[in-house]
């Protein structure tokens, strides 16, 4: 099992005090190259979902373990070398630095634990030629890239690490529909060719059935869970 979330409940307080709940008694496993999608109308608690998986967030209650490690036993050093080490993230903005180039971008992470700038950027070439396809486009910084070529980097940037689990929060969500398409194969692709674990949120129902299941939830409760239609 790689991906275990135990009464999973997250409450905030509003400016007046009053507590809101956005999730309740979450329960989802996961297991080694499954993708995944949530779906759920906005409000339903999908993103917020992400980032407690993701260890950007805290629960107020429940578990979530990856690969048997208990996130909620990290403390903020813990859980920022276990975002770096374990997990990949893909955003619906993609999130590279505007002054590095693209094989720069994705070797970041690499550089920041510890990894010699050589060898990083190594890898970032070998990531950007072979699994995503940019390999001519390493030294382009990201204002020289069309959206679909940012988010091919930023996919080559979550798997710098080879991380257990790889998260992407609506990341076709500013592509075309073209665009979109191929950000989806290749996703799918990861999973079917290399074994790669992919948890995805979407609003797109096109989008979804990329994946090997689709959750759904609503006001913040699990509705479904099952293989797309």
């Amino acid at each position: 099992m790689l991906l275990k979330v135990e009464s999973l409940s997250k409450t905030y307080e509003t400016s007046s005090g009053k507590p809101v709940s956005v999730l309740s008694d979450i329960n989802l496993s996961i297991d080694g190259a499954e993708f995944v999608t949530i779906m759920g109308p906005s409000g339903s608690g999908k993103s917020t979902l992400l980032q407690l998986i993701g260890s950007l967030d805290r629960p107020t209650g429940g578990r979530i373990l990856v690969n048997g490690a208990d996130l909620s036993s990290l403390d903020e050093m813990g859980r920022t070398l276990f975002r770096r080490r374990k997990l990949g993230f893909v955003f619906q903005a993609f999130h590279l630095i505007p002054l590095l180039t693209a094989e720069e971008n994705v070797a970041l992470p690499l550089v920041l634990d510890g990894t010699s700038r050589g060898k990083a950027l190594e890898r970032a070439r070998a990531l950007l030629g072979g699994v995503v396809g940019l390999g001519q486009r390493g030294k382009h910084r990201p204002g020289q890239l069309s959206g679909g070529e940012k988010q091919r980097v930023a996919i080559a940037r979550a798997l710098i690490a080879n991380p257990d689990l790889i998260l992407a929060d609506e990341p076709t969500g500013a592509l075309d529909s073209a665009t979109s398409g191929e950000i989806l194969a290749l996703l799918k692709s990861l999973r079917s060719e290399q074994g790669r674990t992919i948890l995805m949120v979407t609003h797109d129902e096109t989008a979804a059935r990329y994946g090997t299941r689709i959750i759904r939830l609503r006001d913040g409760r699990m509705v479904a869970d099952g293989k797309p239609a």
